[in-house]
């Protein structure tokens, strides 16, 4: 955020009029390249202001909250060995790979024996729905179910975790997936690693622009469409400060 807030897009901005002022096609094909570059930013972009919303989902008691407490650093989310503790969404702000997260720990996923529970088992599945990422934690300790495999069927994109492996490791009839102790810390750098890889695949390099407001998205869109039109001078326009 901070080298956007030293111009950084405005920097690339200028190159671009620069190129597109320029006599040769070669440069104005450079200039629409660095263009479509930024375009592919915008989506990463937005979230150095609005945070990525990663959710952490499972079944009662497999360690989500113990996770999401070694995640990020702090007592945040109530732990007790008790299933169902967590009743209601509980999210935190964090920063993962430089970018702002929000990790939100949520009600277990199960058949819920009352309406209290069944409330917070629709929460958490609207989170899930909702967000940019889910982390789909299991105990390696414990058998895996039916339940275990609707669940990644029903998210094929989650991101798997196998949890509490300082207890037992994970049986070999499951898929694949980060083993950690929120214990031992064993694991949780490799998930904070595969955590950013997931939500920003593909980052920018150091010093460049990128486009975080809906403006200069659309500055980015019409410079682009202009182009597309072969009208070099509107687009140079859009572009200037």
């Amino acid at each position: 955020m901070l080298d956007q807030y030293h111009g950084a897009l405005q920097r690339e901005f200028d190159e671009c009029v620069g190129l597109l002022q320029a006599a040769s096609g070669a440069a104005v094909g450079l200039a629409e390249e660095r263009l479509r570059a930024l375009s592919r930013r915008c989506r990463t972009g937005g979230h150095l202001i609005e945070p990525f919303r990663v959710v952490i989902a499972g079944r009662p008691n497999v360690g989500k909250s113990s996770l999401v407490n070694a995640l990020v650093g702090y007592q945040r989310s109530i732990v007790y060995d008790q299933p169902g503790t967590t009743r209601d969404v509980v999210s935190v702000r964090t920063a993962i790979a430089g970018w702002p997260v929000e990790l939100s720990d949520t009600a277990g996923l199960h058949h819920a024996g009352d309406a209290l529970e069944a409330a917070g088992v629709e929460l958490a599945l609207a989170g899930l729905s909702a967000a940019d990422l889910r982390v789909l934690v299991f105990d390696a300790g414990q058998p895996w179910t039916d339940d275990d495999a609707a669940l990644v069927e029903r998210w094929p994109d989650g991101l798997l975790v196998h949890s509490k492996c300082d207890v037992a490791p994970p049986s070999a009839d499951r898929p694949g997936g980060i083993e950690t102790s929120a214990v031992t810390g064993i694991g949780i750098a490799k998930l904070v690693q595969a955590l950013g890889d997931a939500l920003v695949p593909e980052p920018p390099p150091a010093g460049a622009g990128v486009p975080f407001t809906p403006v200069q998205v659309r500055r980015i869109e019409a410079a682009l469409e202009a182009l597309t039109a072969g009208d070099r001078a509107r687009a140079a326009g859009l572009l200037k400060s």
